[in-house]
């Protein structure tokens, strides 16, 4: 598994230099959480968004951190999702969250998680990569809110009207309500 000679540790270098090249390019963050160094590596530059100091090999505690700064409504769930990885009862795992940046505002991020275990079973490795999901999240909210509102007066459109009309009236017995509703 480890290089044997020069060529092989030249060819190691390269793809290295190639996967990081990439996520230069992209919004994503790789990093790897080796428990049994009790280390996490990461390649991207994420650190500074979230306001951490520079960051070259650090150790287990930015985790503490990193989970302090995911929205409290989506805390118990994601917590609850790794849990599930560090327990064994699933390998892999993908959420989605906002988590808090260093100018005091949230954004969305998806993370996908993977561990490898020894042959005894114990966790010995977290490998993920985050991915900034802000702008695709705050357009899907922004369409769903066009689809129930006038885009001229910003009030709620026909569809949302129905919508709350439904809601309102599923536990009713209809054949003993009288009325109607006009819509101009």
């Amino acid at each position: 598994m480890y290089p044997h000679n020069n060529l092989q540790l030249q060819a190691l270098e390269n793809r290295l230099l190639g996967i990081e090249l990439a996520f230069e390019t992209s919004d994503d963050w790789l990093w790897d959480l080796d428990l049994e160094s009790r280390t996490l590596t990461y390649i991207g530059d994420w650190y500074k968004r979230l306001g951490f100091k520079e960051m070259t090999d650090v150790g287990i505690e930015v985790v503490d951190q990193w989970i302090s700064r995911i929205h409290p409504d989506e805390q118990p769930r994601v917590i609850q999702s790794f849990q599930q990885v560090i327990g064994g009862q699933v390998n892999r795992i993908q959420t989605k969250y906002r988590i808090l940046e260093n100018t005091g505002d949230y954004f969305w991020v998806s993370t996908r998680l993977a561990s490898r275990r020894d042959e005894n079973g114990t966790l010995i490795r977290l490998v993920g990569i985050n991915s900034d999901t802000d702008i695709f999240h705050n357009s899907v909210e922004r369409l769903q809110n066009l689809a129930y509102t006038d885009i001229t007066t910003g009030l709620n459109n026909r569809i949302a009207l129905m919508d709350h009309l439904n809601q309102r009236f599923v536990n009713y017995d209809m054949s003993r309500v009288n009325g109607a509703v006009l819509l101009i």
